[in-house]
């Protein structure tokens, strides 16, 4: 009975400190959640997430085009620095991915500049808490305006709303309707 009881005691010791090791991550995963949290209110809940869905055009007559684009974004979040990458699929089977990165300093808005440093855009990007993100795509060059957009998180979807700008002054050259969820992907049993 001794052997048995100090053997116990052993594994019960061991799977103490175990315990131990899993809330000192488990508190350093939440410590982590919660500086996301604070510093990107909103971008924290779409955030290691992959969205993917569907979006539908309409030119600047507001009439719907006959076609429906495929894509997705995806939020990654590390302290105070940011990354968004999207991608669409158009109807000819190309896809383009953008990859965009930028850092919190204390100023709002924050700006993001492509990865690749040939890209021709920056996005300007603000959080309106509970749920709804703001951003505007720039020409580098120029600095034009080149889209507005709202991404509002409804439930376990995301809603984007962008409106791409016209010629200066001029109307609105077409309106992006994305609806996106999460995407799920399934492991396989081992």
């Amino acid at each position: 009975r001794p052997i048995v009881s100090s053997f116990y005691n052993s594994r019960t010791e061991v799977r103490g400190r175990q315990r131990e090791k899993l809330c000192i991550l488990s508190s350093r995963d939440e410590n982590a959640e919660a500086s996301d949290e604070s510093t990107f209110p909103v971008l924290s809940k779409l955030s290691n997430t992959d969205w993917v869905g569907y979006m539908r055009y309409t030119g600047r007559n507001l009439e719907e085009a006959p076609f429906t684009l495929k894509g997705g974004t995806r939020c990654d979040l590390d302290g105070d620095k940011c990354s968004l990458t999207s991608h669409v699929t158009f109807p000819n089977g190309k896809t383009r991915t953008v990859i965009m990165k930028g850092r919190w300093n204390d100023t709002k808005p924050m700006r993001l500049d492509p990865v690749d440093e040939s890209g021709p855009i920056y996005t300007v990007l603000s959080e309106l808490p509970p749920d709804t993100v703001l951003l505007q795509e720039f020409n580098k060059t120029s600095g034009e305006p080149l889209l507005s957009a709202s991404i509002s998180l409804a439930r376990d979807e995301l809603i984007q709303i962008a409106h791409e700008v016209g010629d200066a002054g001029g109307p609105t050259e077409g309106i992006q309707v994305w609806r996106m969820q999460r995407k799920i992907t399934h492991k396989p049993f081992q």
